[in-house]
């Protein structure tokens, strides 16, 4: 967008075709890509240039129509055009704080407002808003509690495309804010960022309600029982064992073959309650890393990080 405008103001002269009437205070947008959309009035949208609500074509839907504008929305005219009029820039305040009317309600500070639809449903208005609770829609907010049922607030008007501040830095604290698409967050490399400075602010990630940080007794770091591996007190024979000797009164050649066996039966006795002892520990420790494994799992959909089964 080729523009003239004032750092210290928030004016600016867009680029401006005819073939619209403009009044003071229609709401404008301007064509990001150019040559995107056919205008109400049959002609091709530019690249840069300032229409106001009205020629933008419907999408089919008001909630369409708005997430159309939105993003495109440069301010407010500051100056009246006819159709005939041939001048090629318009005046448009990309901060725009005064009257804008709305249907009659009764409205609150902070509420978000953006673009409606007439009562044709087919085409935009020029200069009235409706409240959204959407903040990709915004494109301002009001500005105080109207007191009672009204059909003009005072809002606050912020450009999408030639902001002199973010709307995001003042929607933030009432609504949350969207960033564009592919668009990152970069940090430091030294200290780096924290998201929440203490344990009791609650975030939540995926629209899950956000919640403090979990904590809990279950979520402690789980210490082995199992120690050393088990090792085997067995150790080898010291005898030849040969088959059974029927002649001999203990079975085998000798008593001490018999002794030793009998030994070897009753170390290898220790052995296996060595090890049993060894496997319950190990049990203890698996049920102890699942109830870990449970409680980090539900810390996780708790905060929204994960989804779990479903």
């Amino acid at each position: 967008m080729t523009s003239t405008y004032w750092p210290n103001d928030t004016r600016v002269e867009c680029p401006f075709k005819g073939l619209q009437a403009v009044a003071i205070n229609d709401l404008m947008w301007s064509d990001k890509a150019g040559g995107s959309y056919t205008l109400k009035d049959g002609t091709t949208s530019a690249r840069g240039y300032a229409y106001r609500a009205g020629q933008m074509p419907d999408q089919s839907s008001e909630a369409a129509n708005q997430a159309l504008f939105a993003p495109r929305f440069i301010g407010v005219a500051k100056e009246a055009m006819t159709v005939t009029q041939t001048r090629d820039k318009i005046l448009v305040d990309r901060v725009y704080v005064g009257p804008m009317t709305i249907a009659s309600g009764t409205y609150y500070q902070g509420q978000l407002v953006t673009v409606c639809e007439t009562s044709a449903t087919d085409i935009l208005e020029n200069a009235k808003v409706v409240v959204t609770t959407t903040v990709a829609d915004a494109i301002g907010y009001i500005l105080k509690d109207s007191g009672g049922a009204v059909t003009t607030v005072t809002v606050m008007l912020i450009s999408r495309v030639l902001p002199q501040f973010s709307l995001v830095q003042q929607v933030l604290n009432s609504a949350g804010a969207i960033m564009d698409d592919a668009a990152n967050i970069a940090t430091c490399t030294t200290t780096g960022t924290k998201i929440g400075t203490a344990v009791g602010q609650k975030i939540g990630f995926w629209n899950v309600a956000p919640t403090a940080q979990p904590s809990g007794a279950a979520q402690a770091a789980m210490v082995a029982t199992v120690g050393a591996v088990q090792a085997a007190t067995t150790g080898a024979a010291t005898n030849t064992f040969s088959p059974l000797n029927s002649t001999d009164c203990w079975g085998y050649a000798t008593n001490a073959i018999a002794t030793e066996i009998l030994a070897k039966l009753n170390t290898l006795r220790v052995d296996v309650l060595a090890h049993n002892t060894a496997l319950n520990l190990i049990r203890t420790d698996v049920l102890a890393a699942n109830t870990l494994v449970n409680a980090l799992q539900a810390a996780l959909l708790l905060s929204g990080l994960i989804k779990g089964s479903a």
